[in-house]
């Protein structure tokens, strides 16, 4: 006890480390006493319970990624509420893993301690495990690759240990894109950074970007050739082309340009000035994808349909690339300001646009139609698949309340962007290549399915990890700049010389 104590106090920052570690577990445990076995409002859960069951193919639109966890943790034990208290272990798992990730990657103690406070403390973090989503599992992978590319990246076990590390940051991120298909956007961003970044010669650097890139072109393409013959096509989701109409429905406009071949069906007929948001578009049975192909969950497509709704998609966006810049700007802002209009027409706004943070804390803990429509049907599938008791709700209106408080949104989001684009230009050295990996990975996680398909607040909060860690590196850099200026002043030798 004495030799603990003592390394307590030569290293404060573990103490604060174990003490966040301690409130993340905390909450995390209230959660699990207060709402059993999970939040069951989301149409999602039911869908993903269902696909753990009947066929990991049944959905056009999901990946399958996460029932195949479902599957798996289920074959371990037959109550949902441990599949649940799984989810919040891979949460307060993944606080470590970027903890770690940074150190290695040069971070400061006390810097590191940042990405650390925001997986575990963050209200909407731990709202997401306590739900049938795909957000534990996903961000479980994401910083555990972060972890293993900067371990690589660190010289850990020598050379053939940077290869191997390499290879598992690539299958984790490929894991990460078959649970949810922005994972895949990750394989080239780590494969390379690793051929900049790794401090070797080039032959090692080129070794290890592509053990990373065949690592996850393997999975990914078992992934692909399972889904093919189940289901007849080489897609991680089926009718993801859907998703993409929505992107550009909202402002395409075939009087500015002509249509591809067999496309003149999917030409918007409503005004611009009166059109709803993305959503509307790929579920909407008045959408002209759904009245052209039928529902997106509509197992036979015509055929060439994603053929030609992918040629309509890039048509409207290379004739219209003001348009498009215009509307994922407007999405973009949403992580700011999650209730910024889509559509600047007062009457329409925000219909059919992506879930903004107030609409799930709305969803989750009140009376919403939402909730109460979707939860008994998927009660009844736990029901039928775990040996779960009923469905308990006990009062959530502390944790509402924890939710507002650690959101972050406005202020605190803004602060956050700004400090993870700062990293790569304040820090420098091992710091800066440090910078470069979580900056990227977190820009890649937030912004690319706005690129596809549109803002949601779950993008958001998937993000959250590696853009605090980002953040800590330009919040470091910055401080450190300043204090090398403030000592130049004194003629003293700065800390980055």
């Amino acid at each position: 006890m004495r030799a603990a104590g003592r390394a307590v106090a030569r290293r404060p920052d573990l103490a604060v480390l174990a003490v966040l570690a301690l409130a993340g577990v905390a909450l995390r445990l209230w959660l699990m006493l207060r709402w059993r076995p999970a939040f069951l409002g989301f149409s999602d859960s039911y869908v993903y319970l269902t696909n753990s069951s009947e066929g990991f193919f049944n959905d056009s639109l999901r990946p399958v990624g996460y029932p195949l966890f479902l599957a798996g943790a289920r074959s371990l034990s037959s109550s949902l509420s441990a599949t649940t208290l799984l989810q919040h272990a891979m949460g307060v798992a993944s606080a470590g893993f970027a903890y770690l990730a940074g150190r290695r990657l040069g971070l400061g103690r006390w810097a590191a301690l940042l990405p650390a406070a925001v997986l575990l403390l963050h209200g909407a973090t731990m709202w997401f495990e306590h739900a049938i989503l795909t957000e534990s599992l996903f961000g479980f992978l994401v910083c555990a690759g972060l972890l293993a590319a900067a371990l690589a990246a660190g010289g850990a076990g020598g050379p053939r240990a940077q290869i191997a590390l390499a290879g598992a940051a690539g299958l984790l991120v490929a894991g990460a894109g078959a649970v949810r298909t922005v994972g895949i956007a990750l394989l080239p961003v780590l494969a390379a950074w690793l051929a900049w970044a790794l401090p070797a010669p080039a032959r090692r650097r080129v070794a290890a970007a592509g053990a990373t890139a065949l690592a996850g072109v393997a999975l990914l393409a078992g992934n692909l050739v399972w889904a093919h013959s189940e289901t007849g096509a080489y897609a991680f989701s089926r009718h993801d082309y859907y998703l993409a109409y929505g992107r550009v429905a909202p402002f395409a406009d075939c009087g500015r340009f002509t249509p591809p071949r067999g496309t003149r069906a999917l030409c918007p007929t409503v005004p611009r000035r009166d059109r709803f948001g993305p959503g509307w578009w790929v579920f909407s049975p008045e959408s002209a994808i759904v009245r052209a192909f039928g529902r997106v969950d509509r197992d036979v497509q015509p055929p060439g349909a994603a053929r030609r709704t992918s040629a309509f998609y890039r048509r409207a966006i290379l004739s219209q690339p003001l348009d498009y810049l215009s509307a994922v700007g407007r999405d973009l802002v949403r992580f700011v300001d999650p209730n910024f209009p889509l559509n600047p027409n007062p009457a329409i706004g925000n219909g059919g646009a992506g879930v903004s943070a107030d609409d799930y804390q709305e969803h989750l803990l009140t009376r919403s139609e939402w909730s109460r429509g979707n939860e008994p049907g998927t009660a009844a599938v736990v029901a039928r698949l775990y040996s779960t008791p009923g469905l308990y709700k006990g009062p959530m209106e502390g944790l509402r309340r924890y939710e507002g408080a650690t959101r972050l949104t406005g202020v605190p989001m803004v602060l956050l962007i700004a400090l993870a684009l700062a990293g790569p230009l304040a820090a420098s050295g091992r710091r800066r290549r440090g910078a470069v990996l979580a900056t990227a990975v977190g820009a890649t996680l937030a912004v690319a399915p706005v690129l596809a398909h549109e803002y949601d607040w779950r993008y958001a909060v998937a993000a959250l990890g590696p853009l605090a860690l980002a953040a800590a590196f330009g919040a470091e850099g910055i401080a450190d700049r300043v204090r090398a200026i403030r000592l130049a002043r004194l003629g003293e030798p700065s800390r980055a010389s």
